[in-house]
């Protein structure tokens, strides 16, 4: 069931409908039911590796509370099973399975692909940051099942997060949640930016990216190359923006406040800042649970500051580790190695002795370091949407060579151009006063203009511009 269907607006509309006659312990029952039937609208057994995660999960999070004296174990065996689960579905139908699978059946035997379940990678992420909060005394091991599966299975944020920690969503789980007008004018808000971000925003930037292209680029003009290259990064963002938006809007019609993922990424100055405004569930996943795990052991071991190997290790191993995340190939392996070399020459450049931190540096030298780090971005995306690293290499090249078949007329740009100032002109206004304030901060009039004008623009997306999918590109993830 997509999110952006007239299906999903019928389930969500008797979700919300049954949920506010109930009391909070048969809201809780009553999400979690709806929850694992939105899993199993895309497969039955999604909806089976959903509920043996709950069960696993709360569980050995039981044991790592309840024992104190073997909790490492626990810990240990419940780290190891998600992760070995994720690498399982991962790893699936890869060369490098394929590999393994030849050797050890005398080549005869191909290794056979298993399909993500959908929000797998996301959940078990929450369920690792559950089991080592509970082991670092952070919180409570959850006493009760329900409340737990909904922590995990909450339907809003299953297909791709945002990635929740224990501490926030449990606590609003466990009390009881009020409806009023402040949640429901911040969530119709999210809602509309969300639909606007993905059916209208996205929707023009995508209509410059020609099917294939990055695939097959010598079949298109080398300029057709370059559009489809520097827009590809505004069309990613609007669209899982967008749904962050949308199901974070979705989620405070419920009461319950999920985390946001994205503050305005393309005004990052630095690339270190961009990873604290781009996916950030996930950046702090990593930061919390991966790169300052890393750093504890070098101060443990006496390792100083200034040594190189602390230099280099921590973001080069955070980083790969948010690539095969993503997916296990060798590209996206290197396009998380890119990232932690962008992330340590940054780091580098911030200790020396005349670095101003960006905030306090002119407009225009902020500018040019949004510009900087937007021409940065550009090999990571390559890496990131080319088939394999041979693909990437290919693409790369064929920048500089022509041949092909111009796709995109002039006259098709004027559209995605303007999409393109409206998309900063949105961000800036977000940077400005928020993500849900941005409209309040306005007048009255103009709050209304701008409601019919983006009510305008999604009716003429879905009636006339053909919206290419209503799937969001992180459900691949």
């Amino acid at each position: 069931m997509e999110i952006i269907s007239i299906p999903f607006v019928i389930f969500v509309l008797v979700v919300l409908g049954i949920y506010h006659l109930l009391p909070r312990r048969g809201q809780n029952i009553w999400l979690l039911i709806c929850s694992l039937y939105f899993a199993a609208t895309w497969h039955w057994d999604y909806a089976v590796v959903l509920g043996v995660s709950i069960l696993g999960n709360f569980i050995i999070g039981r044991l790592i509370g309840d024992d104190p004296a073997h909790k490492e174990y626990w810990l240990f065996f419940g780290i190891t099973l998600n992760t070995a689960g994720l690498l399982l579905f991962r790893l699936s139908g890869t060369t490098l399975l394929d590999m393994f699978a030849r050797f050890f059946s005398g080549g005869t035997v191909l290794s056979t692909r298993l399909f993500l379940p959908i929000g797998f990678s996301f959940y078990t992420l929450q369920a690792l940051s559950y089991l080592v909060d509970v082991y670092q005394n952070k919180i409570l091991p959850e006493q009760d099942l329900i409340d737990f599966g909904l922590y995990l299975a909450y339907f809003p944020r299953l297909l791709s997060g945002p990635i929740e920690r224990g501490k926030s969503l449990l606590p609003q789980l466990k009390n009881p949640r009020i409806m009023d007008n402040i949640s429901l004018a911040e969530g119709s808000w999210l809602i509309i930016t969300g639909l606007f971000r993905k059916l209208v925003l996205a929707s023009l930037f995508f209509t410059l990216i020609p099917e294939g292209i990055f695939a097959r680029p010598l079949e298109f003009a080398v300029s057709d190359r370059w559009i489809a290259l520097l827009v590809y990064g505004f069309w990613l963002y609007n669209d899982f923006a967008g749904y962050t938006s949308l199901v974070r809007g979705i989620s405070l019609l419920f009461g319950i406040r999920l985390s946001p993922n994205f503050k305005q990424p393309f005004l990052s100055r630095t690339m270190l800042e961009f990873w604290n405004r781009w996916h950030m569930s996930l950046s702090f996943w990593l930061r919390d649970y991966i790169f300052f795990p890393l750093q504890r052991i070098f101060v443990r071991r006496g390792i100083p500051v200034d040594n190189p190997v602390r230099l280099l290790i921590p973001p080069l191993v955070t980083m790969t580790i948010s690539g095969l995340w993503h997916n296990a190939t060798l590209s996206l392996t290197c396009w998380g190695l890119l990232h932690g070399f962008y992330q340590i020459c940054d780091h580098a450049a911030s200790q020396k002795k005349s670095f101003l931190p960006p905030a306090n540096l002119p407009k225009w030298r902020q500018a040019l370091g949004s510009l900087r780090v937007y021409l940065l971005l550009l090999p990571t995306w390559i890496l990131f949407t080319c088939p394999g690293l041979k693909g990437s290499g290919k693409f790369v090249l064929s920048l500089f060579a022509g041949g092909g078949v111009m796709r995109i007329r002039p006259l098709e740009l004027v559209a995605p151009i303007i999409a393109l100032f409206v998309s900063i002109l949105l961000d800036s206004a977000q940077e400005k006063n928020g993500d849900i304030y941005s409209l309040a901060s306005l007048p009255r009039s103009v709050q209304t203009f701008i409601l019919a004008f983006v009510f305008l623009c999604i009716v003429l997306s879905v009636l006339w511009m053909n919206v290419p999918s209503a799937s969001f590109v992180y459900q691949g993830f």
